[in-house]
This record gives C-alpha cells, structure tokens and sequence, in this order.
C-alpha cells in the first residue's frame, strides 16, 4: 500500500520494498505500582488516578505514619477505605 494525501504516513515503513508493514514502537512509559491499590501508575504521576492516594516517601518505610500529603490518613487506613470505599479517604473527606 503506498502513502497518499489521506493516509497517516507515519504507520509505514519508509522502504518501498516493505510495504504494509507497520511500525513496531508504541511508548510505554516506567511504570510502579500503587502504595494503596496496586494499580500501575507511571513514574512521573504522583496522584493515583484509580484510589486518590498521593505517593508518600514515608509511608514506604511506616504503613501506620500519618501522611501530611494525604489529609493525615496513613497508608494502612488509606488500604482499608479503599477496600470500602473505592478510594483512599472516606466519603467524609471527599472534595465536593
């Protein structure tokens, strides 16, 4: 299949003697997993999007300290509003 006007140029090899081979690159960024659910969340985020927790240093070292960056919640509460709740804090501290 050759590139026209209407086709993304960029899903092809450049060759000619290759045609209708895609490209084989997707980019998947570094990615670790959630201190309160697990989810995988890339390095760079710092707010889970599945749970609401925000990474903590400290809490890797104490599950019982309570978090300055999660409304005082320590890691261990956060693990139990999740299995409630769906989210890290309880319905109480949700932002409306």
């Amino acid at each position: 299949m050759k590139n026209s006007e209407f086709e993304r140029p960029d899903l092809y090899l450049y060759e000619q003697n290759q045609e209708d081979e895609y490209l084989d690159f997707v980019y998947e960024p570094e990615c670790e997993p959630c201190q309160c659910c697990g989810a995988e969340i890339p390095i760079n985020i710092s707010v889970c999007p599945v749970c609401s927790w925000e990474y903590d240093e400290k809490s890797n070292d104490d599950e019982d300290y309570p978090s300055e960056q999660n409304k005082g919640i320590s890691l261990c509460e956060a693990k139990l509003n999740f299995g409630a709740f769906a989210n890290a804090y309880p319905p109480i501290l949700w932002e409306k």
